[in-house]
């Protein structure tokens, strides 16, 4: 069955069909044509993604059909209703992820699904492919874009400038009250965003002032919405790992000692340092942080260096980190067998802090994709971390695995 008609117009033979089937966020890969009083012209070359700007364009001039060269309408029933064609991961490519990798520290990947119809952003939008960061909206305080309806559907992960995220928590804040039922997500998102310039720039009192606050929400949130962990987690993270990760292991973290029992005040604790758990991650070099591979010695003692490095990061703001805190980013990655690091810490050395966040940093780390390997499901790490019964707390871990077992 074929999704266009052939129609013979000025001597050349194009292919017709139906403008509305065109799927926002794909990349084009013929011309497209638009037939005006003059004749047939070019509306987006090949290469063009179909964004929204362009759908605007389409609608404005209520073009119900579009055209392309009769030659390439084989793709068109790919473009419009197509399996999309599997191709080789472009993390393979050493030339291309290294791209990949220098571009994304100047982007932040956002929910597309908190892009309101009816709101309006003063920030651009990008959509990434592969390796590049393509523009689809363009806004500005001054010229602010008003979101339609099919935004959030756009075939891709979106991301904004890092130097638009402020505009973006504002955006959040603005949602606030607003839009129901998401609340856990606009507080989610917020802690991400604020993650992201905790990374940037760890030294920054004021951040981390901001980093707190942020965990503190998300820990009254979960308080009264524990089964919201399920909905909060954002596993989509398109490689944007180490600022997502750190809110995901704050979410596990938090959710497991409302499990354990924990009371308002340690739970509030305890997020802060699971939130912050990875600050020092901030000094490691990007050349070990997005290493395609196994890391060799050297580097793995130097990767190792983060925890005892972010530790002291943050003693330089001891009046705003609770004490108990520092349990979580200084004990993440011992083993009760002792063979963790940096202190090879064995059973009761390790304190409860220090149990928790093992579990949730190593659950989130084997469920997220990375540079070196594909993402796990959440069985498949939930299994694996199941046989580890001595690396970590077993009592914890069967309280962990009954909590998320409603993640597929």
């Amino acid at each position: 069955m074929y999704n266009y008609r052939i129609k013979l117009i000025d001597g050349d033979q194009f292919a017709v069909f139906d403008s509305s089937k065109l799927p926002v966020g794909s990349v084009l890969p013929f011309d497209v044509y638009c037939q005006e009083k003059d004749g047939m012209k070019v509306l987006f070359a090949r290469g063009t993604i179909f964004s929204p700007l362009e759908k605007n364009i389409v609608v404005r001039n209520e073009f119900t059909n579009l055209y392309a060269k009769l030659f390439e309408a084989w793709q068109i029933n790919q473009l419009l209703f197509g399996k999309k064609r599997k191709v080789s991961s472009f993390l393979d490519d050493q030339i291309e992820f290294q791209k990949y990798s220098t571009q994304k520290a100047s982007y932040f990947h956002i929910d597309s699904t908190l892009l309101k119809p009816g709101s309006e952003i003063d920030f651009d939008l990008f959509v990434i492919n592969r390796s590049s960061f393509s523009q689809i909206v363009e806004a500005t305080e001054g010229d602010p874009f008003e979101i339609k309806t099919g935004l959030s559907d756009i075939q891709g992960d979106i991301a904004v400038k890092k130097s638009d995220i402020s505009r973006y928590l504002h955006y959040l804040t603005s949602l606030e009250g607003n839009a129901a039922g998401t609340a856990g997500s606009i507080a989610r998102e917020s802690a991400r965003a604020i993650m992201k310039n905790v990374l940037e720039d760890p030294y920054d009192v004021l951040k981390i002032e901001e980093a707190c606050r942020a965990s503190n929400k998300l820990t009254q949130y979960l308080s009264e919405n524990k089964d919201s962990i399920y909905n909060l987690l954002l596993l989509k993270n398109n490689d944007f790992y180490h600022y997502t990760h750190s809110v995901n292991t704050a979410l596990l973290s938090i959710r497991l000692g409302i499990e354990a029992g924990m009371d308002k005040e340690t739970l509030g604790k305890l997020g802060i340092g699971a939130m912050l758990h990875d600050i020092g991650k901030s000094l490691i070099p990007n050349h070990i942080l997005n290493k395609q591979g196994k890391l060799d010695h050297t580097e793995y003692v130097v990767f190792q260096s983060h925890v005892v490095e972010g530790v002291k990061i943050l003693r330089r703001d001891e009046k705003i980190i609770p004490q108990e805190s520092f349990v979580a980013v200084l004990q993440h990655h011992e083993k009760l067998n002792g063979r963790g690091y940096p202190n090879k810490l064995k059973n009761k050395d390790i304190k409860l802090f220090g149990r928790i966040t093992a579990i949730a940093d190593c659950y989130d780390a084997m469920i997220s994709r990375r540079p070196f390997r594909p993402a796990q499901s959440s069985f498949k790490a939930l299994s694996a971390i199941a046989k580890e019964t001595k690396s970590y707390d077993p009592a914890l871990l069967r309280l962990f695995i009954q909590m998320l077992a409603k993640i597929k």
